[in-house]
C-alpha cells in the first residue's frame, strides 16, 4: 500500500513546489520518503499547475 500524504504535509508540499522556484517532484518525493508518483498525484489532486519536467529553458542573450 502506498504512503499518503497527510493534509498538513500536503499543504506544505504544495507551498514548496507551488512557488514556481522551489524543488522539483522528485526531490520533494525524496525528502518526504514517498514515491515521485504519490507527489505528483498530492499535488495534482490539491490543484497545483505542474511545471514543465526537465530543466528550466534559458533565454538567448
Amino acid at each position: 500500500m502506498p504512503r499518503l500524504i497527510s493534509g498538513e504535509t500536503r499543504d506544505r508540499v504544495v507551498r514548496l513546489y507551488d512557488n514556481g522556484k522551489g524543488p522539483s517532484i522528485r526531490e520533494l518525493a525524496r525528502k518526504f520518503h514517498v514515491s515521485y508518483s504519490t507527489m505528483r498525484t498530492a499535488l495534482v489532486e490539491a490543484g497545483v499547475t505542474m511545471r514543465p519536467s526537465g530543466s528550466q529553458s534559458k533565454t538567448a542573450s
